[in-house]
C-alpha cells in the first residue's frame, strides 16, 4: 500500500528542472552561455535555452540538461549557472544545456513534458552546431524538475508524452541518463495540502483540477473526471516505468515534508521492479534541497553511464574480449528493448542496430 500523508505543509512546491546537454568545443564560462537564449521551437517566448560548451577537448561530447524548477508555476534556466553545477559539470568535459519551459500558468500539463522532449530532440538535430555528442544525453533537475526528467526517462514509448514542439520528429527525445532530485513521481500518492482546493496547489495549477477531487473521482465515467484521471497517470513517472528507461540515480532529503520521500521510494521501486538500473540515496536531516556535496555522486553517475564508447565496440560486455558472451549479451538487451542495444546510437533500438552489431561482431577488434 501507498504510504498516505494528512498533515498540512504551507507554502507551494518547489521544483527545479535541469537540462545539461554535453557537447563539443568551444569556450564557455558558468557566467556567460556560449549560446544564449536559442528559441529550440518558435510559439511560446519561454521555449529557449542556454548552451555552455567547454573548451577542451574538441569534438562532440556527452551533455547533461538542466531543468529548472520552481512547482511547475515559476523559475528559470539561469538557476544551473546560480547554484554551480555548470561549472562542475564543464570542468568534467561536459556540454551543458538550461532550458525554459511553459509554466503551468501558460499552459497546464503536459506543455511542460512536451516542452523538455521537444527542446531534446532541437538538440539533437543540432548536435554538430553545439558539438553534441547526440549518443551521450543526460538529464538532471530537481522537485518539480526532478518529476520533468524522471518523465523523460520513463515516458520514451509514450505518444502521449511525446508531443510535437519545435518540430524535428525524426529525431529521438530519449535520454541515456536521468538524475531526479525529490520529484514527485506518482499523483496519486500524495495527500495533505497538496490535494487541497482552496488555495489552488501547484499540482491542481499543473493539472487543471483539484488533485484532491482527481483522486476522489478515479473510475467516474462523467466528464471531465476520466479525462483529469488520465492526464494525472500520464504525468506520473511510476507509470510508465519499463525495460527500456535509462538509468536513474534518485535522492530525498529523508525530512522532505514538502515532496514526501515516499515518491523516490515508489519510483525506484517500479525501475527496479522493471529491470532498470536505479540508485537510490535518501539524505538523513534533509529536507526539499540538498547539500552541494551531495551532487558529487551525481558527477560520477554521468561520468560513468555517459562514457564514450570503447574503442572496439562489439566488446559489448566490456570486459577487454570479443566473445560469444559479447553476443549472447547483445542479442539478450536487443530482445527486450534496453537502451544500450542502439549500437548505432541513433536513439532508436531497432533491426539497423542488430544489422550493425552483427557485422562489426563478425569484423572483430
Amino acid at each position: 500500500m501507498p504510504t498516505r500523508h494528512s498533515t498540512p505543509t504551507p507554502g507551494s512546491l518547489l521544483a527545479s528542472i535541469t537540462v545539461v546537454v554535453l557537447a563539443g568545443a568551444g569556450h564557455a564560462s558558468a557566467q556567460v552561455p556560449t549560446f544564449a537564449n536559442i528559441a529550440y521551437a518558435p510559439d511560446h517566448p519561454r521555449q529557449i535555452l542556454d548552451i555552455w560548451v567547454p573548451a577542451v577537448p574538441a569534438g562532440p561530447k556527452p551533455v547533461v540538461v538542466w531543468i529548472h524548477g520552481g512547482g511547475w508555476q515559476s523559475g528559470d534556466k539561469s538557476s544551473a549557472a546560480a547554484q554551480g553545477k555548470v561549472t562542475e559539470l564543464l570542468n568534467r568535459g561536459f556540454v551543458v544545456v538550461s532550458i525554459n519551459y511553459r509554466l503551468s500558468g501558460d499552459a497546464i500539463f503536459p506543455a511542460q513534458i512536451h516542452d523538455c522532449k521537444g527542446a531534446i530532440r532541437f538538440l539533437r538535430a543540432r548536435a554538430v552546431q553545439f558539438q553534441i555528442d547526440s549518443r551521450r544525453v543526460g538529464v538532471w533537475g530537481s522537485s518539480a524538475g526532478g518529476h520533468l526528467v524522471a518523465l523523460l526517462g520513463t515516458s520514451n514509448d509514450v505518444p502521449e508524452a511525446e508531443g510535437t514542439v519545435g518540430g524535428n520528429l525524426a529525431m529521438s527525445s530519449r535520454v541515456n541518463a536521468v538524475a531526479d532530485y525529490f520529484g514527485p513521481a506518482d499523483f496519486f500518492n500524495v495527500e495533505g495540502w497538496h490535494t487541497g482546493c482552496s488555495p489552488e496547489t501547484a499540482e491542481a495549477a499543473l493539472l487543471g483540477a483539484c488533485l484532491g477531487d482527481i483522486q476522489a473521482n478515479v473510475g467516474n465515467p462523467t466528464p471531465p473526471w476520466p479525462e483529469k484521471v488520465a492526464l494525472a497517470r500520464l504525468a506520473g513517472p511510476v507509470t510508465h516505468a519499463t525495460i527500456d528507461d535509462p538509468a536513474f540515480y534518485i535522492a530525498h532529503g529523508a525530512a522532505d515534508t514538502t515532496v514526501f520521500p515516499e515518491h523516490s521510494q515508489l519510483l525506484h521501486d517500479a525501475l527496479i521492479a522493471a529491470g532498470v538500473p536505479s540508485t537510490l540515496r535518501f539524505v538523513p536531516g534533509a529536507g526539499h534541497g540538498l547539500p552541494a556535496t551531495e551532487n558529487l555522486a551525481v558527477y560520477d553517475f554521468f561520468l560513468r553511464e555517459l562514457a564514450p564508447v570503447p574503442p572496439c565496440r562489439a566488446d559489448f560486455n566490456r570486459d577487454g574480449f570479443l566473445d560469444f558472451f559479447d553476443l549472447d549479451d547483445f542479442v539478450a538487451s536487443f530482445e527486450i528493448g534496453r537502451p544500450n542495444a542502439d549500437f548505432n546510437r541513433d536513439g532508436f533500438t531497432d533491426f539497423f542496430d542488430f544489422d550493425d552489431y552483427v557485422r562489426a561482431f563478425e569484423t572483430g577488434c
